[in-house]
This record gives structure tokens, sequence and C-alpha cells, in this order.
């Protein structure tokens, strides 16, 4: 584990001077719950009242039959980390095995399609990873890496909606180049995982009520996001009018 989290621990700071310090990891345990097409990354720890949830990562199918996305494509939905155990690493954590998931199945990761992503979490995220030339991106059969949302190319399989939300943090799928770095660290969470549900006697219970705060956490921030962009809209149309 101490080597694991070494080699971990240089992966997040290769261009960085000073190292982040990290939660203990071995009190620490991921819940993966999976579906096909809708998958969470859930980070806790138990504590005396049960299970505290402090991170939660939504991994989603984006290509459809109608839009491709450069298939196979899967967004990051959301992610989200407790106040308290932000500028610890833990975003980066779930973003390295969300791609660690999707890449090993062929599969490449953009952001959220369905509400965008925001200004700060593009620029913490997106624009670090692909500054760094950490990521690679997916083509198409006809070598197209840019996803097409107003069909103005031939190329059928690069075709995609625009995010709802506006702007997306990326218009591209990508792979991690080094997304098995992350392998030993998502097993040895789950590992966690697996160890703690040995103690516990109603195990599904017990999952499924991880699932039900990682989902809370979800629409909470989905919900927010949408408040923020209907203020927007309701500020933008009553100086529209007061200026007319």
């Amino acid at each position: 584990m101490k080597i694991l989290m070494e080699n971990f621990k240089k992966f997040l700071h290769e261009d960085d001077k000073t190292p982040v310090s990290l939660p203990d990891v071995g009190k620490v345990a991921l819940y993966h719950d999976k579906e096909s097409d809708n998958q969470q990354i859930i980070l806790y720890y138990m504590s005396s009242r049960g299970p505290f949830v402090f991170g939660a990562c939504g991994i989603d199918k984006l290509s459809e039959k109608d839009t491709p996305c450069i298939p196979t494509t899967y967004q990051v939905s959301s992610i989200y980390t407790h106040p308290n155990y932000r500028g610890e690493g833990w975003s980066k954590v779930m973003y390295g095995i969300a791609f660690f998931l999707a890449n090993r199945m062929g599969w490449g990761v953009t952001s959220d399609h369905w509400t965008s992503t925001s200004a700060s979490a593009k620029e913490r995220s997106w624009d670090k990873l692909i500054s760094r030339s950490q990521l690679t991106t997916k083509k198409t059969p006809f070598g197209n890496d840019e996803f097409d949302y107003e069909k103005e190319t031939s190329d059928p399989f690069d075709d995609c909606d625009y995010p709802a939300g506006g702007l997306p943090a990326t218009n591209k799928s990508w792979f991690m180049k080094d997304y098995s770095v992350f392998a030993d660290l998502y097993r040895n969470l789950k590992n966690n995982h697996i160890n703690i549900m040995t103690t516990v006697s109603n195990k599904k219970q017990v999952e499924r009520g991880l699932s039900d705060d990682a989902a809370r956490i979800h629409r909470v921030m989905n919900e927010s996001v949408i408040f923020y962009f209907s203020s927007l809209w309701h500020d933008l149309h009553n100086c529209l009018w007061k200026n007319l």
C-alpha cells in the first residue's frame, strides 16, 4: 500500500512542486454500483453512525444510436467531494478510476454532456489533464476526433448532441495514456468495501443506502446547476427589458 500511494502521489503531482497529503486510504472504501449504461463510484468510510459518503462520481453512457458521439463514449456526468475532503486529491482519484473503468473496456471518456461542466471543474480537471498530455483522443473509423454538434461532417460516428447547459468542458472522447496506474488503487479501495460488507448483516441494504446517498448528492448538484442557469436567464431577461 505504501508503494502504491507513493506512485499515485507522483502521478498526481508530476507538474507540482508541493505534494498534497492524502487521507488514510486504509479507512476509505469504494463501492462500485455497476449498471451497464450508468455507473457510480462511491467513496465512503464507516463512522460510528454508519457509512459516510464523501465522494461520488457518475459515469454514464453518452453514445446512442442516433448520436454515436465517437462510439463508444461515456461521460463523467457528475463528480462531488465533500468540502472537508477537497484539496486532498480525491476528485483526481475519481476521475482516474472513471478513466480506468472505461478505457480498459475500450470506451472513451468525456465531460458532462447532460448539463455541462462548471468553469471551475473544467479548469481544475479537464484543462489540466489535457494540458499535461496525459490524454489521447479516441477517433471514429473515419479518423475524426471531435464531436459534431451541428452535423457539419459526413462522418455519422461523430454526431453528438450539444450539452443542454452550454459549452462542454471538452468536445472530444479521451483515453488516459496510463490509466492502469489506478488499477491497484481501485482494487484496494474496492477490497476495503468487500471487507466492510463481511461485518454487516444487511449488505444489500447498506449498498442501497450508499447508492441512494450518491443519487441524492447528484440530484442536489443538478438542481443547483438548473437553478443557476434559471437565475442567470431571469437576470438577463430583466436586464434586456429594462434597456428596451
